[in-house]
């Protein structure tokens, strides 16, 4: 007991501390901008499909000697689809907010130039589309901005027409995009005093759909140009961004992204890396970042429509070891990651199915404490994979890591004094996937960001915090614990200790998993205190009837708003979706965010074969809980309903965390995910605890029990 008091001390120590270290890395003085600072000029060089990987310091010298002096970062181009076109990410540019053009039957449809009086080409349709998703993006508001404020622009190229144009699809100042880069240089070198100057370079299309010569031509072209400009531009002392906003093909990749002389990013010497608080981690920039940057370096943040924007200013800071071979490192990682995540699944699925099947064929035999065990801890070994670079080693190397991960907590389980009772297991597990979820999550999220159970950089979600698999994992491992821990102590007399502990429990996973900076979940906390106030009460011999049960829903719901208030009233750039979402709220935006979460949750309900899982966990728990072995008794029908006469924990857990793992389905986008996830750890462990108390009894014993 001292021990576990100790270690919950530090857990709200840490807890007190983060917030506090978040928001000053937020607002740290060497990073951030002063009130006045801001740029003669602004430069965006644009292209789409150029990745870090296509850059060659011995073909380009020039180009890598000028981005060495460029904070350096990848860039996260997601719009309306998982793969980006061109349009879509100058329109993204252009409106600070998710925006694409109609999805294309094949390839990318080519950008043109525009036409009389400057209208772009395919607005109308741009605008349809817009109208038709529910993200609220307001087409042309960069273009408006700089109206309103009389800062003069220039586009040269049609992708820079799409992002400079006017909300009436109209650009004032523009010109075609010359051939030769020599000619670019010219221009740029003599002309265009333009306070704005956005610069399409082209486009680099997949190999996949023009071959490899022709990929190999158009990245040499495209990187003449912007060694062209960026020369020219040398002695300029505005601000130059150079950015491939888009995929161009099917296959989404991490883009590349340079900046220099931008507020708070000074890339003047190599070493310096962005972000932005949208994503919180090194080297991972949104495209919807790019726009509220610009209006800073302008001077005209804060004159966007409230709500209007989603992203943040992008932020420099220095790092070690920050190279182009860094951001070709993440794009690696995050390729990777999204191609082999569905295996997994089908995996993850089939093994638990496996297992399910066997125990109600076979009923519980003396190995299955171990092969559930080793299920249960493949949720955790997912995260713990992430500690070494398999991604170099592509699938192999992935596999390879979690199976060595799921070795070493089986084996911790497995091996200790603990394993000579049925619940000791199931406490290591629950215990190492709680602990290293909460760690992770105090220390930045980075186990989880590019793990097959965490956040997926490619898909734009979420980068920090805790999604909704993890909230999942962090729920039922928790509650486990708790459980554990708290009939012990009730055992021994001490039940005000035991609900103490319960609450302490609870307390700490709520505050890591729904605190601003911290999970950031706004569909956690919801969900985790009647989860807890339900272990609490059953802990307390209290009978949990609706009245209770709805009473201890409305204080989840009341944390969360509690929690996603305090985070609005942190300033702008600092605000996590918590914060976001209160405002859409008070733009008007709740049902559009209402009507794309149910769609989300629809889908994936009606598209996963994680359903199957979750109605063959389900299953299986009844039948287990039935009225008695009877004429089944070699399966072990109603094994369950006795064994809780003496493993007290999980009469308590089991209610607890079906009422979680049913909240947390009914109130977030990924639904049956929640219930699935929750399940691939509470099950298997569940059956182990089971296995190892029926070695203990036999079913002779059992059915006089």
């Amino acid at each position: 007991m001292p021990r576990l008091t100790a270690t919950l001390v530090l857990l709200l120590a840490l807890l007190g501390l983060a917030p506090s270290a978040a928001l000053a890395d937020e607002g740290r003085a060497e990073g951030g901008p002063r009130a006045d600072e801001h740029a003669s000029r602004v430069v965006v060089l644009g292209t789409a499909g150029l990745r870090w990987s296509d850059l060659d310091p011995a073909a380009h010298p020039r180009l890598a000697e000028l981005l060495e002096r460029s904070a350096i970062g990848s860039l996260v181009t997601r719009s309306v689809r998982t793969a980006s076109c061109p349009a879509d990410g100058w329109l993204a540019l252009g409106a600070g907010n998710r925006a694409g053009d109609a999805e294309p039957e094949g390839a990318c449809r080519p950008l043109a130039e525009p036409g009389p009086e400057g209208a772009v080409p395919r607005w109308e349709v741009y605008v349809a589309e817009r109208d038709a998703a529910s993200y609220g993006s307001r087409l042309g508001l960069l273009g408006d901005l700089l109206e309103e404020h009389g800062i003069s622009s220039r586009a040269v190229g049609p992708g820079a027409a799409i992002a400079l144009a006017r909300s009436d699809g109209t650009v004032p100042e523009l010109e075609s995009l010359p051939e030769s880069p020599e000619d670019l240089e010219g221009r740029l070198a003599f002309e265009h005093l333009e306070r704005v100057l956005v610069i399409d370079l082209g486009v680099v299309p997949e190999e996949a759909e023009v071959g490899a010569e022709t990929r190999e031509a158009a990245v040499e072209l495209v990187s003449a140009r912007a060694e062209a400009a960026l020369e020219s531009l040398e002695s300029s002392s505005g601000a130059v961004m150079l950015v491939s906003l888009a995929d161009a093909g099917p296959s989404p990749h991490l883009q590349l992204l340079s900046m220099r002389g931008f507020p708070g990013v000074q890339g003047l010497s190599s070493g310096e890396t962005l972000s932005s608080s949208s994503t919180r981690q090194p080297g991972y920039v949104l495209a919807t970042d790019l726009l509220p940057t610009i209006l800073e370096a302008l001077g005209i943040a804060g004159t966007a429509p409230t709500g209007a924007l989603v992203g943040a200013p992008v932020r420099g800071s220095a790092a070690e070891g920050v190279d182009a071979a860094a951001m070709v490192a993440l794009d690696q990682h995050a390729t990777a990651i999204r191609a082999l995540t569905p295996g997994f699944f089908s995996l993850l699925i089939a093994v638990n199915l496996a297992l399910y099947a066997a125990v109600w064929l076979r009923g519980l035999r003396p190995r299955f404490r171990v092969l559930g065990v080793v299920v249960g801890a493949l949720p955790v070994a997912t995260f713990l994979a992430n500690l070494l670079p398999w991604w170099r080693a592509g699938g192999i190397g992935l596999y390879g890591s979690v199976a060595a991960a799921v070795a070493l907590v089986a084996a911790l389980a497995l091996a200790g004094p603990w394993r000579r009772t049925p619940l000791g297991p199931l406490t290591v597990v629950a215990g190492v996937t709680a602990l290293t979820i909460v760690l992770d999550v105090l220390t930045g999220s980075r186990l989880q960001l590019g793990s097959l159970m965490g956040v997926h950089p490619l898909v734009a979600g979420r980068f920090y915090g805790l999604n909704n698999s993890a909230f999942s994992l962090l729920m039922v491992s928790s509650l486990l614990v708790a459980a554990v821990a708290g009939t012990a102590l009730v055992r021994r007399g001490q039940r005000l200790a035991a609900l103490g502990l319960v609450a302490v429990v609870g307390a700490v996973a709520t505050v890591v998993d729904g605190m601003p900076g911290l999970g950031s979940d706004f569909g956690g906390p919801p969900a985790l205190v009647p989860a807890f106030a339900v272990l609490g009460l059953l802990v307390a011999g209290v009978r949990v009837g609706w009245r209770r049960l709805l009473l201890v829903l409305g204080a989840g719901v009341l944390v969360v708003s509690l929690f996603a208030f305090l985070d609005w009233l942190r300033p702008v750039d600092s605000r996590t979706h918590l914060g976001r979402f209160v405002q859409t709220v008070l733009d008007g935006g709740l049902l559009d965010v209402i009507v794309r979460k149910l769609g989300q949750n629809l889908t994936i309900l009606t598209s996963s074969w994680l359903v199957l899982l979750v109605g063959a966990g389900v299953a299986l728990v009844v039948w287990l809980a039935g009225r008695g072995p009877g004429e089944d008794t070699k399966r072990d029908r109603g094994l369950l309903r006795v064994a809780i006469g003496e493993l007290d924990a999980l009469r308590v857990a089991l209610p607890a965390a079906a009422t979680g793992l049913v909240i947390g389905f009914a109130v977030n986008d990924s639904g049956v995910v929640i219930p699935a996830i929750g399940m691939s750890l509470g099950v298997p462990l569940v059956l182990a605890s089971l296995a190892r108390w029926r070695e203990e009894h036999s079913p002779v014993e059992a059915v006089e029990r």
